[in-house]
């Protein structure tokens, strides 16, 4: 699991509060995956992405798909993070889409010049960087 210190300053109120760490790490996920032409990522993306970060797993751990299911903490998370207007959600093809709105972006790169969060936002950006959203759906667990 990841160990959180914090140094300079408190972006989020309580540190230790699993949800927070949790917002952090979809924030991050969401943060690094739009980059480029995407402007917005699916929810079994952000799933896949948020276990990840959690279970510090590098590329070459997930080569296979280990998410056969979605985790269930995440649903309320997503939800109270849009009503506080840190994500906007839309309907693509029929599939839940998330992207971080301004304050979102704003946030991020806050915690970022803040050094805030280093591992989350080291372990999000190299998940993102290797993993498409095609990779992710041509890969299918079979149990």
């Amino acid at each position: 699991m990841i160990e959180m210190v914090i140094s300079k300053k408190r972006i989020i109120s309580d540190s230790h509060n699993t949800t927070d760490i949790f917002v952090v790490v979809i924030m991050f996920c969401i943060y690094h995956a739009i980059k480029g032409s995407r402007k917005s990522v699916e929810y079994s993306y952000i799933n896949f992405c948020f276990e990840s970060v959690l279970n510090s797993d590098s590329y070459s751990d997930i080569r296979r798909v280990k998410s056969w299911g979605i985790n269930k903490s995440l649903k309320p998370i997503l939800i109270m993070m849009i009503n506080q207007g840190l994500l906007v959600a839309k309907l693509k093809s029929y599939k839940l889409e998330l992207s971080l709105s301004d304050y979102g972006v704003m946030y991020v790169k806050e915690m970022i010049e803040n050094s805030l969060f280093e591992e989350i936002n080291k372990g999000a950006d190299a998940i993102t960087k290797k993993l498409s959203t095609s990779a992710l759906k041509k890969q299918n667990f079979i149990w």
